[in-house]
């Protein structure tokens, strides 16, 4: 139960920095096509790099 915690609160932290690192404080008006792509690649990225985070901490609990 220990190890969950932790993990949770690692990956927990790292997902806070990711989103405070591709979120802007301002939105400015952008025309919604371009908008809905850049949202999708940002969004294909944090999850390659959430996941590959969540990998190592895993194998890294495990030592």
């Amino acid at each position: 139960m220990r190890r969950g915690f932790i993990n949770g609160l690692l990956v927990g932290g790292i997902l806070g920095t990711l989103v405070g690192l591709f979120t802007s404080p301002q939105m400015k008006p952008t025309p919604e096509k371009y908008l809905m792509g850049r949202t999708k690649k940002i969004g294909r990225r944090a999850g390659k790099i959430i996941s590959e985070m969540t990998h190592d901490f895993r194998r890294i609990m495990k030592k």
